[in-house]
């Protein structure tokens, strides 16, 4: 058995190198003669750095206090600027309706008036689109509400805000005692769930109608107003070299500032400089605390710019904000760079005398380190070989022949990975030979897809299947063309959710339209692939034909709702069958004791029509409750033998038609009888109140003047006649 010769190592062979590079290259008395300059240099910039920190302190604390009184002072105009706000508009509103009722009254009724103020004010719509009109009148009634248009007309009497407060009541009783006045309660925000806001409302008597007439506005609204003015008007101020002013919330969140792209939605809380420091925090801190300074690092850890900054905060406690203002301590250098200058001479003139000794050591130094690295090299170009052939190939370096240590590492570890990687591929051939087994024969389908661009990458022939084409017809096109369109948009909300990051996979039922117009009923399951690619993600599609569920649980469906019909139906039978014979035994008086009344009066007797009216009107009741008794039983329990001419003439000395003609006097009601006219079956009562409801329904429908025309004809008929 052969030893293996122990090799030198590259480590210990450099660092000999650099330990005589070093004992050479530097000196006692060159270290205390650099030493001494530099500590001079020291004092002499220390002092000025003092002075120019001391001033600059001072001009940014004087520009942040500034700053924080112009803000107090705009805060302080937030209540009085609403009210002059929604005051003038509520005169405007009232202005219009005034005019609006002046023009017209005595041309129009009052409902057109009143009509007109409201188109009028309706569509006028201030402050932002947040601003809008309201009229109620002192009965509590809503005669225009633009944020909810469905409670116009409704009785807002008992409205209560989240306080507790009338709302209503107390605005008809500002409109009643005073004309005119502001109002302030909580109310709720449009399209803000779960949360009410301070409001002020300004309301005005409209004396015509006994209406008040207002608007109102959010406080918060007017105050996110008033800040977005201030962001305005600081982040142009200038001062200095061009300093500027930043300012944020106590969350961290980024107001204004250097930046162009502020992080609005992102909290700098807990960011950090360089140093590990957390230098919001600490200006936040300091604002709350009454003002103070915060001295950080500015600039990547990476950036060629990191500078040292002082900066000055104070609090804007109401909005929970801090505003700053800062400088760069670095830009000292500029003032001490004379002084450096002159010392870098003082060092170049002693690097000058070094130097010819430097050169001598740097022959000796060159000399070994070519030596040295002649041996590297042969090393490297093994390696290099390696590496060109392991790349198509198995491939294994000899380790004897490497000069050191490292190398002999460095080769071994090269073999195991050349080894390890023709087993890992050959285990790769296996499961991807397994994989495409399985996806192939899949009972799901499954898809791989784009999921900014719906582009189907992959699909397996079941997928196809399913949606009713071929791999190739489907390959590299988009799943949004073979979506039903009334489950796109949702499909679309899912899938933006899962790019956003706010859900890791989704699974929903939707349809897929195939070629022949049919859709078919799928279970999709979406779930995100890791790529390297993250601008073009892709997600892994399964689906599964749920078709003949969803066909079945329809049918359930269809079936349930007609069990309940048909119950629905028995129950209403059952009530009308118990009332109507109920009435029946009323009725029973009132028709038969006018017949015996009739008997014993005289035919000159003037209570003869009276009684005759009654016992027409039981009669009618006796109908009435003949309908009900229909209900219960499903069909007419009296049929007889009928004319219907008897029928019209009978219904046309009707006091129903009597009362139509009056009600329509501009219409002529006209009859043409076949008198030939065939006898039929059926119940009189329900016969005449049909005739009764198409005259009835003619007769509204004529504008103007007009006939109705009654006819009778004898018809066959074997098939439905067309138009009915």
């Amino acid at each position: 058995m052969t030893v293996m010769k122990q090799k030198p190592s590259i480590q210990n062979t450099i660092l000999l190198l650099l330990m005589i590079i070093a004992v050479f290259s530097t000196g006692i008395y060159s270290f205390m003669w650099v030493y001494q300059e530099y500590s001079q240099f020291k004092k002499e910039s220390a002092v000025v750095k003092e002075e120019f920190l001391n001033s600059n302190k001072a001009r940014v604390k004087n520009e942040v206090e500034r700053a924080v009184k112009y803000v107090e002072y705009k805060q302080s105009q937030a209540e009085t600027r609403l009210k002059e706000s929604i005051k003038s508009r509520v005169y405007e509103a009232f202005n219009i309706a005034t005019n609006i009722y002046n023009q017209n009254h005595g041309l129009k009724n009052d409902d057109e008036i009143k009509k007109m103020i409201k188109d009028s004010l309706r569509p006028i719509i201030f402050n932002n689109g947040r601003g809008y009109f309201f009229a109620t009148n002192f009965d509590g009634i809503s005669e225009l509400f633009v944020d909810h248009p469905e409670l116009e007309g409704t009785d807002l009497i008992n409205v209560k805000d989240s306080g507790g407060r009338f709302v209503v009541r107390d605005q008809i009783e500002i409109a009643k005692d005073s004309d005119e006045g502001f109002y302030r309660y909580t109310w709720t925000k449009p399209n803000v769930e779960g949360k009410s806001f301070p409001k002020i409302a300004f309301i005005k008597h409209f004396a015509p109608y006994d209406w008040f007439i207002g608007t109102g506005e959010y406080l918060d609204d007017v105050e996110n107003d008033i800040k977005q003015e201030i962001i305005q008007r600081l982040r142009t101020i200038r001062f200095g070299n061009n300093d500027i002013l930043f300012a944020g919330t106590w969350e961290g969140f980024s107001v204004f500032g250097a930046r162009k792209k502020p992080y609005r939605r992102k909290s700098l809380y807990n960011i950090t400089d360089i140093n590990g420091k957390k230098f919001i925090q600490e200006l936040i801190s300091n604002a709350k605390k009454g003002g103070g300074f915060t001295s950080y690092i500015s600039g990547k850890e990476y950036s060629q710019r990191q500078k040292v900054k002082i900066s000055y905060s104070d609090a804007i406690d109401d909005w929970q904000w801090y505003i700053g203002a800062g400088f760069f301590a670095t830009d000292i250098d500029a003032l001490i760079e004379s002084k450096r200058t002159e010392l870098k001479e003082n060092i170049k003139n002693f690097i000058l005398k070094a130097l010819l000794v430097f050169v001598a050591l740097l022959l000796f130094i060159l000399l070994m380190i070519k030596s040295v690295f002649n041996r590297i090299r042969t090393n490297f170009e093994s390696f290099l070989h390696f590496f060109s052939e392991a790349s198509a190939k198995f491939s294994e370096i000899d380790v004897p022949s490497q000069h050191y240590k490292e190398f002999q590492q460095l080769a071994n570890a090269a073999n195991q990975m050349s080894l390890g990687r023709k087993q890992a591929e050959e285990a790769l051939a296996k499961s991807e030979k397994r994989f495409r087994e399985m996806f192939e024969q899949s009972p799901f389908g499954i898809a791989l897809i784009g999921s900014l661009t719906g582009h189907i990458y992959a699909l397996n022939p079941r997928f196809a299947e399913i949606a009713g084409r071929t791999i190739e017809e489907m390959k590299g096109g988009d799943w949004m063309s073979i979506t039903h369109p009334d489950d796109v948009q949702e499909d679309l909300d899912n899938m933006a959710l899962l790019n956003a990051g706010k859900i890791n996979g989704f699974n929903m039922e939707k349809r897929y339209i195939r070629p022949d117009g049919s859709h078919v009923w799928i279970n999709m399951t979406i779930a995100p692939v890791a790529v390297e690619d993250k601008t073009h993600p892709r997600h892994l599609c399964m689906i599964d034909d749920i078709t003949a569920r969803k066909e079945a649980q329809e049918e359930r469906n269809q079936l349930q709702n007609k069990l309940q019909r048909s119950q629905k139906m028995e129950a209403m039978g059952l009530m009308a069958g118990g009332v109507a014979h109920d009435l029946n035994n009323i009725l029973s008086g009132i028709v038969s004791y006018p017949e015996l009344l009739l008997m014993d009066l005289p035919e000159e007797s003037p209570l003869r029509n009276p009684i005759k009216t009654i016992q027409e009107s039981g009669m009618r009741a006796a109908d009435v409750v003949e309908d009900l008794l229909t209900i219960a039983r499903g069909v007419a329990s009296s049929k007889e033998v009928l004319n219907l001419n008897a029928v019209v003439e009978e219904y046309l000395d009707s006091a129903e038609q009597q009362k139509l003609e009056k009600v329509h006097p501009m219409s002529t009601f006209e009859t043409e009888l076949d008198s030939q006219l065939l006898n039929i079956t059926g119940s009189a009562s329900h016969i005449k109140k049909i005739l009764m409801n198409l005259v009835v329904n003619a007769s509204e429908a004529i504008e103007g003047s007009g006939t109705v025309m009654i006819s009778t004809v004898n018809q066959y008929l074997d098939e439905p006649l067309k138009g009915y």
